[in-house]
């Protein structure tokens, strides 16, 4: 995990009992636990290295948590407090919340898909039926008239250029040539 939720006033009565030393390793431990998802295994030599922390002194203060109640071994693996508990509310938010996104991604790929065989005629008319008669041009006739007969279609003007002239631009700009010069 790579945030969890922490209660500051449960934490701190959970801890007043602590002396700071122990605080330090139970806080270190509490955050080694979340960030292997609960999977620590009860091995003092890799636990007390991870924490940074001497194996004898770990192997002390493993032992008065134990006594005090916020540390146990189950399955050959540490436990604290409270860890299990958070790791699974995590998880099962992490997994509605990819299950809700999944199915709202789905959703908008269904909305954006054509789902007929053929757009509707009053959609595209004139595309379609552009498309047709080329197509049947180019099945029924050679080559030579294909090409005449796609051609005599009439083409679509040229998007202008926003700074280019019009014509009537030019006609102003003559007229304002002649009246000036």
């Amino acid at each position: 995990m790579k945030f969890y939720k922490r209660d500051p006033d449960r934490a701190l009565a959970g801890m007043a009992a602590l002396s700071a030393e122990q605080r330090g390793a139970y806080n270190s431990l509490i955050d080694l636990l979340y960030s292997r998802d609960g999977l620590v295994r009860d091995d003092d030599q890799e636990v007390a290295h991870a924490i940074a922390l001497d194996r004898r002194l770990w192997n002390r203060l493993k032992t008065e948590l134990m006594v005090a109640g916020k540390v146990r071994v189950r399955d050959g693996f540490l436990r604290a407090n409270g860890v299990a508990e958070t790791i699974d509310q995590a998880q099962l938010l992490s997994s509605s919340q990819r299950a809700r996104a999944q199915l709202r991604w789905n959703r908008v790929k269904s909305a954006n898909q054509i789902n007929e065989a053929e757009m509707r005629r009053r959609n595209a008319i004139q595309y379609t039926d552009i498309k047709k008669e080329a197509d049947e041009a180019v099945d029924n006739v050679d080559n030579s008239q294909a090409e005449h007969t796609l051609k005599s279609e009439p083409e679509p003007p040229k998007p202008r250029h926003p700074l280019s002239s019009t014509p009537a631009l030019d006609d102003a700009m003559r007229r304002f040539k002649e009246r000036w010069t």
